[in-house]
């Protein structure tokens, strides 16, 4: 007779989005993201050796995909992971599918929830208020799924 251990859960994680952020098409912008705001010689975005560069002298500067870029849907709960490589000066804030708004300014994996909402982008960007000023970040990955193992 064969028994079924209890204890053995499977779980697999659907990425809907995995950025690793490598091997660019264009090095001023990754694959698959949108350039938004100011991107010039001291704005924007590069491709860096630990992931993507995001730079900014105070300005505007974000990059963005779109909920249908990943395929999310309405109503539904995702997981995010964001892992900071290096954080030079300033922070990046990542603006959620719900419109919430998460600070970091520091290096290493952040992770949380949001519940999609119609139309609303997931964004990273550099922008006044809690992370004014000058900025320079390495972002080595960056995704989003179904589970909340993290």
């Amino acid at each position: 007779m064969i028994t079924q251990n209890p204890y053995i859960i499977f779980n697999p994680i659907v990425y809907f989005f995995q950025d690793l952020f490598v091997d660019w098409a264009a090095n001023d912008i990754p694959d698959n993201w949108v350039k938004s705001g100011t991107h010039d010689a001291t704005n924007g975005v590069q491709e860096d050796a630990n992931g993507v560069n995001l730079f900014s002298d105070g300005t505007l500067t974000e990059f963005k995909i779109t909920k249908a870029t990943v395929g999310l849907v309405e109503s539904t709960t995702y997981y995010f992971e964001l892992d900071i490589h290096t954080v030079t000066s300033g922070g990046l804030t990542f603006v959620d599918g719900s419109l919430t708004s998460h600070d970091y300014s520091t290096t290493g994996k952040k992770t949380g929830s949001f519940v999609q909402n119609a139309g609303a982008p997931e964004l990273i960007k550099r922008d006044a208020g809690v992370n004014s000023g000058v900025c320079d970040i390495v972002i080595k990955s960056f995704r989003i799924h179904d589970s909340d193992i993290f």
